[in-house]
């Protein structure tokens, strides 16, 4: 096992989440829908997870036991997508089919959670800033999905080395625990 991975992206957390990224490529081009309570884990940390594990095995190509090619192709294609609803569940699939699969029959539809607003970004100038936050996170002190801006690759690498924490870089710049 590769110590100097952070934890979320080692080949154990991959194989905690190895079964939900099978099921959802072989239910492509379909939605699939999880529902965390049943599996003893919060909304947030599933999803995060998720999309680590995903990463992660992009990246270093572990052993599993899903056809690697179709992976690459929905990965690649923005049709692994996972997206947080307001019910409590996890949709995971293309962007159409979490929209599709999201609307019952009825028509009414369960959205995703919303982004967070601008005023929930925080700016940090400080190691000790930074290292506060990146502290009461890991003890889950702080709300997710926390905008942060002011760190450096090399900070978030060590951070999340560090820490029990979850760190993603955004399109915009900002990143995310």
């Amino acid at each position: 096992m590769n110590q100097s991975l952070p934890h979320r992206f080692r080949e154990s957390s991959f194989r905690d989440y190895e079964d939900f990224i099978r099921t959802a490529i072989n239910l492509s081009p379909s939605a699939y829908k999880i529902d965390p309570a049943l599996h003893n884990k919060a909304q947030v940390t599933l999803a995060c997870r998720l999309r680590d594990a995903m990463r992660s095995y992009k990246d270093h190509n572990w052993p599993c036991s899903f056809d690697r090619e179709k992976f690459l192709h929905l990965y690649d294609e923005k049709k692994l997508s996972v997206s947080e609803r307001t019910d409590g569940t996890i949709l995971v699939g293309s962007l159409s089919a979490i929209e599709s699969f999201a609307t019952s029959s009825n028509g009414v539809k369960t959205p995703a959670i919303p982004e967070v607003k601008d005023a929930e970004i925080l700016v940090l100038t400080s190691i000790e800033q930074k290292e506060l936050i990146m502290l009461l996170s890991s003890r889950r002190l702080l709300a997710p999905r926390m905008r942060l801006f002011g760190l450096t690759d090399a900070e978030v690498e060590q951070f999340q080395c560090n820490y029990d924490v979850a760190l993603e870089k955004t399109p915009d710049g900002y990143i995310l625990i």
